[in-house]
């Protein structure tokens, strides 16, 4: 393991339970392993730097742009989680994670853009100056662009399912956790097609938070086919307020 301002690496050993039934990561626990990583490298700087979270505070991701390699980690392999702060400005920060084996194979590439959250408030805090100091960032005007999913066109016909938001979907920043999200927007997609395709690449937009407990629509659309990829259109819904946009290329497996 090593550590600096702007980079972190750790080890990581795949467990049974975070692969599906092909003894490949699953979607969602990639995403969850880039947030470990996160955290880890958070630690890690402030117990360098000698400062400490603001307890009031917590980071909430609005999107994600990622790549993944059509081949993923598997049962009891170990591999390389990395996560480097790339870019920051007053209200939004930017990080990129890669998930790698130990011989340096990329399985993924993440990028996350995310907010500063008040959990008593529920609503978006700046950045302080104090971050750009402990991460060795220059605030910048503008940030780099990150794909936006496609989006679903009113009145096309969509599969659909309901999930109901469980106390134990929340994390202990006191909302629904990410990998969750996951999970509800891929079980609509039914067992076959997981089982044959591989997800190729993925834009998510977390628009408004849902909260338990939230009854949510999960819903998908197939669009058309992109770069050779299958190309499906989802969204996770309250009500009639759209939570969630995001979309996924596929090649089968």
């Amino acid at each position: 393991m090593t550590v600096d301002l702007r980079h972190y690496q750790m080890k990581h050993q795949v467990t049974y339970f975070e692969c599906d039934e092909t003894g490949q990561l699953k979607l969602s626990m990639a995403f969850a392993l880039a947030v470990l990583v996160s955290e880890k490298h958070d630690e890690a700087v402030q117990e360098a730097s000698g400062t400490r979270p603001h307890s009031d505070q917590a980071w909430v991701i609005t999107n994600y742009q990622a790549r993944f390699a059509p081949q993923q980690p598997t049962n009891e392999e170990i591999i390389l989680l990395e996560t480097e702060y790339t870019a920051a400005n007053r209200f939004f920060a930017q990080r990129t994670y890669w998930l790698k084996s130990l011989t340096g194979q990329l399985y993924a590439t993440i990028k996350t853009q995310c907010v500063l959250l008040s959990l008593t408030k529920r609503k978006m805090v700046p950045i302080n100056q104090e971050y750009f100091q402990r991460y060795q960032l220059e605030p910048t005007n503008q940030l780099p662009k990150l794909d936006q999913p496609l989006k679903m066109a009113d009145g096309q016909a969509v599969t659909a399912a309901e999930y109901r938001v469980r106390y134990f979907d929340l994390d202990s920043n006191r909302h629904v956790n990410n990998a969750r999200y996951f999970d509800w927007l891929l079980d609509p997609l039914g067992a076959d097609f997981l089982l044959h395709h591989q997800v190729a690449t993925v834009a998510i937009r977390y628009r408004r938070e849902v909260r338990y407990p939230n009854m949510v629509t999960s819903q998908w659309t197939a669009a058309p086919t992109t770069s050779g990829h299958l190309t499906t259109v989802h969204q996770i819904k309250v009500g009639e307020t759209v939570n969630v946009s995001a979309s996924f290329t596929w090649q089968k497996k």
